[in-house]
């Protein structure tokens, strides 16, 4: 018998095809095709379970552990193809929810950095800006000072011929100012002069209201600077005025700056006048004075009270 034949008989036999029947197609015994399937069987390549639907097979003691492995294979193949589809979709599941995730982020991203890079360049804009602007307000600030320095000048210029008094009390000088100081210096200083008053132009308070505790200073304009210059020497000599009982001080007048620039002496002028060391002021603002022989010069207050605490004047 060849091998086809025995191929075609065992594919109907699985079939569940009867001996008779299968006997019939291909004209042989039954005998003879009981014999080809037992060989099949013994041979191990197949097992039969039933012959028929309507008359299962009974499974002997050496199909039946090879049924069960071959159950068991089949159970597992199907699992494990059923777990992995469904894997395979979670999966696919979570890739898409994540890829929806990653677009949005990556629109999010593109968003920012397009905004980060405009914030970038108004910043630099900015920055280029102001240190335009910083330029500019340096040299206007360069420019102010200048200007407040030449107009405080021209300001001391102006006060060149006029002296300051102070202590004076309100009312002193009646209703005609200049009137009463062109002939009250030269009687308090004792000075010398024609016809016995200085010629003034102006003679005034400074400007404020009056107040109890305190009198304003008067300001007064002499028409020639020379008896500006007498007076100030005059009065510096005389040393002490007092006048109704009022002491009295003839300065030389200059502008608000250079007065408060000069009063931040005033403590060190204090303790150079204890000490008997004599010193004098230069414009606008500078002290001198000689001690242990040297001459000193100071624009600073703070510099010139460091000086004196070093060579312990106290």
């Amino acid at each position: 018998m060849s091998q086809n034949l025995r191929k075609e008989i065992l594919s109907l036999h699985k079939k569940c095809e009867s001996y008779k029947k299968i006997g019939k197609a291909f004209h042989i015994i039954q005998n003879t095709l009981a014999k080809v399937i037992q060989k099949f069987r013994k041979a191990g390549n197949e097992i039969i379970l039933q012959r028929c639907p309507a008359h299962p097979r009974k499974l002997t003691f050496k199909q039946e552990p090879s049924l069960n492995a071959s159950l068991e294979s089949s159970a597992a193949a199907s699992i494990a193809q059923t777990v992995t589809e469904r894997i395979g979709e979670l999966m696919e599941e979570k890739f898409l929810d994540l890829r929806s995730t990653l677009d949005r982020l990556n629109g999010r991203i593109d968003d920012n950095t397009r905004r980060i890079t405009e914030s970038e360049n108004r910043i630099s804009e900015d920055e280029d800006r102001i240190t335009s602007l910083e330029n500019q307000v340096s040299e206007l600030q360069q420019k102010v000072k200048t200007l407040t320095e030449r107009c405080d000048d021209g300001e001391n210029r102006s006060r060149r011929e006029n002296i300051r008094i102070i202590g004076l009390k309100e009312g002193s000088e009646g209703q005609s100012s200049v009137t009463f100081f062109e002939s009250w210096l030269p009687e308090v200083l004792g000075m010398e002069t024609k016809r016995g008053v200085i010629k003034l132009d102006r003679a005034h308070r400074a400007l404020g209201p009056p107040k109890e505790d305190r009198c304003r200073p008067v300001i007064i304009k002499l028409h020639n600077f020379t008896d500006k210059q007498r007076i100030l020497t005059a009065a510096r000599e005389k040393g002490e005025i007092i006048y109704k009982g009022s002491r009295i001080y003839i300065r030389q007048d200059f502008s608000a700056q250079v007065r408060e620039a000069r009063q931040k002496f005033n403590g060190t002028c204090q303790r150079l006048i204890k000490g008997g060391v004599r010193f004098s002021m230069r414009y606008p603002a500078t002290l001198c004075f000689s001690l242990k022989g040297a001459e000193r010069s100071f624009r600073s207050a703070q510099a010139a009270e460091e000086f004196l605490d070093k060579n312990g004047l106290k």
